[in-house]
């Protein structure tokens, strides 16, 4: 009797299908761990952009409608009021301040709630008393760092 030999074996088959599976988990690993790194950048990204934004709105001395009636405008400050979440305000020389905006981080980062900074209006630099501030974003075990001088300059 002649045996003809048609197909793949069992043993072929699972060798084949154990190697595309680890292939599939190395690149899903790899993926997961790109996507994690730009989620990172891209809120360190939004967070200059809104350091930019308080730094401009404090060089122009744009004032509020209807705020620092009785004082003058300070500046314009960043601030992490939690782990999860930053503002800008607007600055009286009273200290008094309003809220312009609120901006939450993505899901599942953290920055460091005690950072702030003052950019003082009209071109006066800032109020960092060491030569400059960080603003630490973490996020699964992955940090990034923006920092501004004291001169201004968002890195």
């Amino acid at each position: 009797m002649k045996k003809s030999a048609r197909g793949f074996t069992l043993i072929e088959m699972i060798v084949v299908l154990t190697i595309t599976g680890l292939l599939f988990a190395v690149g899903l690993a790899r993926y997961q761990a790109f996507n994690q790194r730009q989620v990172l950048t891209q809120a360190a990204a939004e967070l200059k952009n809104n350091l930019r934004l308080a730094q401009e709105k404090a060089l122009a001395g744009d004032k509020p409608a209807g705020f620092c009636a009785a004082s003058s405008l300070k500046g314009y400050r960043l601030i992490f009021t939690t782990v999860t979440a930053y503002q800008i305000r607007a600055i009286c020389s009273d200290d008094s301040f309003q809220t312009i905006k609120t901006y939450p981080l993505p899901a599942n980062m953290a920055g460091v709630s005690d950072s702030k900074i003052l950019f003082k209006v009209l071109g006066q630099g800032t109020d960092a008393t060491n030569t400059s501030v960080t603003f630490p974003l973490i996020y699964n075990g992955q940090t990034k760092n923006v920092v501004v001088t004291n001169t201004g300059k968002i890195e």
